[in-house]
């Protein structure tokens, strides 16, 4: 059995959380269970099926304490995370199932992916995931991405998520960095498995929180792994010239000005859909160029 874990912000603050939940109601293979992690002032609407419960935060405390919480909870000794904004591919439970029973020594799965725009269309082609994973990977690239299933025994004797680190990266850079630092095994499954929405019509946190709260964050998480101060500066740099572009604030004061303007976040940059490639022309434009 595997438990998906499902965080929310609750009612009235996520958009796409029925289509996400109607992703994993429509999986082919059955033998799951769902954990809704509601962090809203409200309780969500849940569909009544013996396989879903709810685990309440209430204030919303962010994604490393709602994880935390739900691994303490959880019966089964694996856990897949859906982000309330994402889709799971339909084949993601059974594939999952699959490499559980068949790679009993791995204790960390991830998979392809491709992204979707606001109205759940593709606008990426497939994109593999990292093949060898060791400590180092996490400076060379993305490291793991999305769909992310873990051993819960490892992530608890890892420490968990790291609460203080929450808005940036604590979950899918820093937490998969540790348990591989631990020499958990990691195993990749070359199917596109989920579907990461890249929009504009609710917050996400690359994109609205501050740029130099992310920069300040990625810089702690460099010196938590001991990496050199001459390194850490040139990471820094090269990241805020790549995929934090996407972040539409500089700091509290820029925000509250944009904010005053009436800035709109849809029109914001977007993630490159195919990491890596060289692009000439419009920067809109790459989003069509495959």
């Amino acid at each position: 059995m595997l438990t998906l874990l499902l965080p929310t912000r609750g009612q009235g603050q996520s958009p796409y959380f029925n289509q996400a939940l109607d992703s994993v109601l429509t999986q082919r293979e059955h033998q799951w269970k769902l954990l809704v992690i509601d962090g809203g002032e409200t309780p969500i609407p849940l569909p009544e099926d013996p396989r879903i419960s709810r685990l309440c935060i209430w204030p919303e405390k962010g994604v490393g304490v709602a994880l935390n919480r739900a691994m303490a909870t959880v019966s089964s000794p694996f856990v897949a995370v859906l982000h309330d904004d994402d889709l799971l591919d339909r084949q993601a439970v059974s594939r999952l199932l699959e490499a559980l029973q068949n790679q009993t020594e791995v204790d960390y799965f991830h998979s392809g992916r491709r992204f979707i725009d606001d109205q759940g269309r593709l606008i990426s082609p497939y994109i593999e995931p990292r093949a060898c994973i060791q400590p180092g990977s996490f400076l060379e690239g993305a490291g793991v991405k999305h769909l992310h299933c873990w051993r819960v025994e490892s992530a608890l004797k890892a420490g968990g998520i790291d609460e203080s680190l929450q808005l940036h990266g604590a979950d899918d850079y820093d937490f998969p960095w540790r348990l591989a630092e631990m020499g958990c095994r990691f195993q990749a499954l070359n199917h596109c498995l989920y579907y990461q929405r890249d929009h504009r019509s609710a917050e996400r946190l690359t994109t609205h929180v501050p740029l130099e709260t992310q920069l300040d964050l990625e810089r702690r998480t460099l010196e938590k792994h001991q990496i050199e101060p001459e390194r850490i500066q040139s990471e820094l740099i090269a990241r805020e010239n790549g995929y934090l572009r996407q972040a539409l604030f500089r700091d509290e004061a820029d925000r509250q000005s944009k904010l005053s303007q009436g800035f709109c976040a849809q029109t914001g940059w977007r993630e490159d859909p195919c990491p890596g490639k060289q692009w000439k022309g419009p920067w809109w434009k790459r989003l069509f160029q495959f």
